[in-house]
């Protein structure tokens, strides 16, 4: 199964709290890091969307889905 990823509705405010619950932190400026994933500095955008994905491939794979990529898109 191959991914979409895609980020909408969701405020700035509620994007941040998202990030802080799931252990990333405010980098430099208006950038995030998370080094549960080894992923540096992004910009907030950037950083949901890593997010995002880490939790529906894990939900998918404890349903029994076997996630084997992503579309370029990404």
């Amino acid at each position: 199964m191959k991914l979409e990823r895609h980020v909408g509705g969701l405020s700035r405010a509620r994007k941040e709290a998202y990030l802080v619950r799931r252990g990333w932190a405010r980098a430099e400026g208006d950038q995030w890091a998370c080094s549960r994933l080894g992923l540096g500095p992004a910009p907030l955008k950037k950083a949901v969307h890593h997010q995002l994905t880490e939790d529906l491939s894990l939900s998918l794979v404890r349903s029994g889905w076997e996630v084997v990529g992503y579309s370029d898109r990404g």
